[in-house]
C-alpha cells in the first residue's frame, strides 16, 4: 500500500508499521475505529446466502459504528436504484446479491 511504501521512504520498518485490524473474516479496520474495508456487506454470491445471515452481518456493522458504505463493484447497481427481484446474479456462483440500503437504514435507525 501507499502507507507502506511510505513508511519504508522515511526508513521506517515494520516495527512502524500498524499491526492488522481485524473485524471479521472478512473484514478489516484500515483506520481502527474510523474507516474499515471488507467484502459486500450483505446477501451476496459466495460467502453469505442467506437474509438472515445477511441481516446478522449488516447489524455487527452497524453497532461497531459503520454508517457510511462504498461499492467500488461497477457491475452492481447503486442501493437506491430498482433492482432485479431475484438480486443480481455471478454465473458459476450459487447465490445473488442483494440490496442493503434500505436494511442499513432501517438499522441505523434503530441503533440511534
Amino acid at each position: 500500500s501507499n502507507l507502506w511504501l511510505m513508511l519504508l521512504g522515511f526508513g521506517l520498518g515494520p516495527a512502524f508499521a500498524p499491526a492488522p485490524q481485524r473485524f471479521s473474516e472478512h473484514a478489516n479496520w484500515l483506520i481502527p475505529g474510523r474507516l474499515m474495508l471488507g467484502r459486500y456487506p450483505f446477501v451476496s454470491p459466495v460467502y453469505c446466502l442467506s437474509l438472515s445471515d445477511g441481516h446478522a452481518q449488516l447489524r455487527s456493522l452497524l453497532e461497531v459504528g459503520i454508517n457510511t458504505f462504498v461499492c467500488l463493484q461497477s457491475e452492481l447497481p447503486p442501493q437506491e436504484a430498482p433492482w432485479p427481484s431475484q438480486g443480481i446474479a455471478v454465473p458459476g456462483f450459487p447465490g445473488a446479491f442483494q440490496p442493503y440500503g434500505a436494511a442499513a437504514r432501517e438499522g441505523a435507525e434503530e441503533e440511534l
